[in-house]
Order: structure tokens, then sequence, then C-alpha cells
């Protein structure tokens, strides 16, 4: 293996990873944006 190869490996672990936490972080971004509306318009 290159250099160019590792890098892209790298690359591809990099998107992988993103996708992964951000997959995982979904309901809980829903959830708080869902919170704080409910919370602004109490007040």
């Amino acid at each position: 293996m290159d250099k160019r190869e590792i890098f892209w490996l790298g690359d591809e672990l990099a998107l992988g990873m993103v996708h992964i936490v951000s997959y995982n972080l979904r309901p809980f971004l829903s959830a708080k944006e869902h919170y704080e509306s409910v919370s602004s318009g109490d007040v």
C-alpha cells in the first residue's frame, strides 16, 4: 500500500464515523429541538 491508499482508507473511515455519529445523534437533536420549541411556546 502506498500513502494515497492509506489516506483514502482514512477518508472512508472518517466518513463512516461521521455517518454513524450523526445517525446516533439525530433522535437526541430532534428531541432537543422539540423541547426548545415547546418551552419557548409556553413563555
